[in-house]
């Protein structure tokens, strides 16, 4: 089934029955009948019930702009695509983005790992000896822990006569493996769930983020809280063998970054090029019209951060209207693809509700460096949200105004820094709108 596909309810839950019923040859579910608690009838309807829960709960991921994203079956590691051919590209290839927008889309509706190109990733196979404090994310077995090492595209470790990008460890009866590099996947917490049978019940299980670094990465898809240096992940893993009472391990141990994998040698590269106002690298998500968007968001106004909904529906005040403009020009390029059609219709919508004149907002638009920046993919020009976010003083400039004392993110937007607060309204925008798209 083509995976676009999916996003039709009743192709979804068709495609749940068929899993359950062994159709596809998902080792997970096979293993569940192997078992014989449960027939292919009863496994279908199970997953069927569980699929229309998860439909009830359906939101949409927004990921990195840097991770190449794999989907999976439900509640398996198994990837749905043959994903070696993405191995070799870059996260600005066409097949990338198309894949990571559906995939995204999907949101809970099916699990989804990360080509671990750029990153190093722990994974400990015990959740009884191991502090929390060595772990970004609690597992079905264990945990993992994770470093995005942007300058190298994988790391190779050796340890006595062993050496790879991917090895494992053994410390008092813990297995330790460590890997990197774009042959292997991570698992992207957002998007990991899996199956538990216990009493005759068919239980689901969630992947889930326990560390502030992850919470925040995964939360606001940047990976800036997850970046670290060879040197970061050294001493992180010799910290976690002393803990773990394998202190004579830690000098054997030898970590030499890579700066290219053989898989990408040789292939074709597609670039962002220079904006007229900054390098961007961040890809726009949807393609709707400026007055489609508003109405969408329209319908769901008592939902909304009560900054994007003054923006977008009040009359705004003087003296605060270039703080809420650029509030808009942050978020609305990720919806709208800015043509002129559409900076005509926002400029005019923006015009009879503030007062302002058309020269007035045309030039705060285009002397902003809050705008957009554009790129060229396949020879053909794209405009896409400017990566520099919206300012810190309009984010102050909101407070003051008494905009987050009532506001349904509140708890959630007044602890990230001004550039992930404006991940974290896209994201939640996206999954108010989902289906509008």
């Amino acid at each position: 089934m083509e995976l676009s596909e999916l996003l039709d309810r009743k192709k979804y839950l068709e495609f749940l029955r068929d899993l359950g019923s062994g159709k596809y040859p998902v080792k997970e579910v096979l293993d569940i009948l192997g078992e014989g608690t449960f027939t292919p009838e009863t496994l279908s309807r199970s997953l069927e019930y569980i699929g229309k829960k998860l439909l009830g709960k359906h939101y949409t991921v927004l990921y990195p702009v840097e991770m190449i994203v794999v989907p999976r079956y439900p509640f398996s590691k198994q990837p749905m695509i043959a994903w070696k051919d993405l191995q070799g590209k870059e996260y600005s290839d066409p097949e990338v983005v198309r894949i990571k927008y559906i995939t995204g889309r999907l949101g809970n509706l099916i699990n989804s790992g990360f080509l671990l190109k750029n990153f190093v990733l722990v994974d400990i196979d015990n959740k009884n000896n191991v502090k929390s404090e060595y772990a970004d994310i609690e597992t079905r077995r264990g945990y993992h822990k994770l470093f995005y090492i942007p300058r190298y595209a994988c790391a190779e470790i050796k340890f006595n006569n062993v050496k790879g990008n991917k090895i494992s460890l053994y410390c008092n009866s813990i297995n330790i493996e460590v890997m990197s590099g774009s042959r292997f996947l991570g698992s992207h917490p957002l998007q990991s769930r899996y199956l538990e049978v216990s009493g005759g019940k068919i239980n689901v299980r969630s992947y889930r983020t326990i560390s502030r670094r992850a919470e925040i990465g995964f939360g606001s898809a940047d990976l800036t809280p997850l970046v670290g240096s060879i040197d970061d992940f050294k001493a992180y893993l010799e910290g976690l063998l002393r803990e773990l009472g394998c202190e004579g391990y830690t000098n054997k141990i030898i970590i030499i970054p890579k700066e290219r994998e053989d898989t990408t040698e040789g292939l074709p590269q597609v670039s962002p090029r220079e904006s007229r106002f900054n390098t961007s690298k961040i890809y726009i998500l949807g393609g709707l019209p400026y007055k489609e968007f508003k109405a969408l968001v329209s319908d769901k106004q008592p939902l909304l951060p009560t900054c994007l909904r003054q923006a977008l529906f009040s009359v705004v005040d003087k003296g605060h209207r270039y703080f809420h403009l650029r509030l808009l020009l942050g978020i609305i390029p990720f919806f709208v693809p800015l043509t002129d059609e559409t900076i005509s219709e926002f400029i005019e919508d923006w015009k009879m509700r503030t007062g302002s004149t058309a020269g007035e907002v045309r030039q705060w638009i285009y002397n902003s460096k809050y705008f957009t920046g554009k790129i060229t993919m396949d020879d053909k020009e794209l405009h896409v949200p400017s990566i520099l976010g919206v300012p810190v003083e309009a984010w102050s400039d909101f407070e003051s105004l008494g905009y987050c004392n009532n506001c349904c993110l509140r708890d959630s937007c007044l602890r990230f820094e001004g550039s992930k607060r404006r991940k974290l309204i896209v994201n939640y925008i996206e999954s108010l709108i989902g289906d509008g798209q």
